[in-house]
């Protein structure tokens, strides 16, 4: 029985597949155990630390921000509020 090309190629990726799954499985029982602690507290240094950097940042933004906003609008003057149009003129 003559077996078609596209059969053997989805059978060739099934048994790649888990021959993958196989070493990744391995891999995993094998691995030896880590006599690690992190403390808990730990990341409350890392917070303590990052938090006024943020605020900070976030501070120097808003100033930026409205002295950039200050500085455009006192090159561009404002018209007044008259409620004429455009090319309207005082008779």
């Amino acid at each position: 029985m003559k077996v078609g090309r596209r059969n053997v190629t989805w059978r060739n990726r099934i048994v790649r597949a888990g021959k993958w799954c196989l070493l990744a499985v391995g891999l995993c029982l094998i691995s030896e155990p880590a006599f690690a602690y992190i403390d808990p507290n730990s990341s409350s240094i890392l917070f303590q630390l990052l938090a006024p950097l943020a605020t900070a940042v976030a501070a120097a933004f808003v100033f930026l921000r409205n002295w950039i906003r200050s500085w455009f609008q006192a090159l561009i003057p404002r018209r007044e509020a008259t409620g004429k149009q455009r090319g309207e003129t005082d008779i």
